[in-house]
């Protein structure tokens, strides 16, 4: 990401990666997971900026303001410009060959039904939704714009000394110790990954605001239905 400083405080420290890998401990149960993290700095212009500058990469299946087509085959059907499939299922040649075989006059039947029913954005509704974003209110979907402070990362208590006897007293204060420093480190981790959910609650929020925004004076717009795998 290079420099790009202004006087709105959106810019980022030139040099810095937009994403990176980290290694993270997130219990005994799954012990250390990886994690493909957003350059804070950048996490913050995105979310400054509503993510506006991002809209045209994020959100490429949208809303139609005519009604769809007809499904009429598992690769025929929904949006009139962009090649949708019936099912989403990410180049699996045996599902495609069950969809060939298939009967799927009812599935075709609801799925067309479904995509004709137009709808309208509630304009009360959606700016209750931006004053509420706007305010820092959380209510509903709309997320928190604060972070929650992260306890600070205990140190790991020195561990035991081999070959040295040890008193009852020692071995339980050790113990102790030890559970303290494994409690604070599962807080501090557990107010990290609540951050994390933040982030993507708000990048989720923003994106449905502002596309409740672009078709707010349509009187009808549909969406086109496909079924997963």
């Amino acid at each position: 990401l290079d420099d790009d400083d202004d006087d709105d405080g959106m810019s980022i420290p030139e040099g810095e990666k937009a994403f990176t890998y980290e290694k993270r401990w997130v219990g005994p149960k799954k012990g250390v997971v990886g994690h493909v993290c957003l350059n804070e700095s950048f996490q913050r212009m995105a979310l400054k900026d509503e993510y506006r500058s991002m809209e045209g990469h994020t959100t490429r299946h949208q809303p139609m303001v005519v009604p769809p087509r007809d499904w009429v085959a598992p690769d025929d059907g929904g949006y009139r410009a962009l090649r949708v499939d019936l099912m989403r299922m990410h180049g699996c040649e045996a599902q495609k060959e069950a969809l060939k075989l298939a009967d799927l006059t009812t599935v075709y039947s609801g799925l067309n039904v479904l995509g004709s029913v137009p709808w309208v954005i509630n304009k009360f509704t959606l700016d209750a939704a931006r004053r509420c974003w706007e305010e820092g209110i959380s209510l509903g979907d709309i997320p928190s714009r604060t972070d929650f402070e992260v306890p600070p990362l205990p140190e790991r208590p020195e561990g035991k000394e081999k070959g040295r006897a040890y008193t009852e007293e020692e071995k339980e204060a050790f113990k102790v110790e030890y559970r303290e420093w494994w409690h604070g480190m599962l807080r501090h981790y557990r107010f990290h990954q609540k951050n994390m959910d933040l982030n993507s609650l708000r990048c989720s929020a923003m994106l449905k605001l502002n596309q409740a925004e672009k078709f707010k004076n349509f009187e009808r717009i549909y969406f086109p239905y496909n079924v997963d795998f």
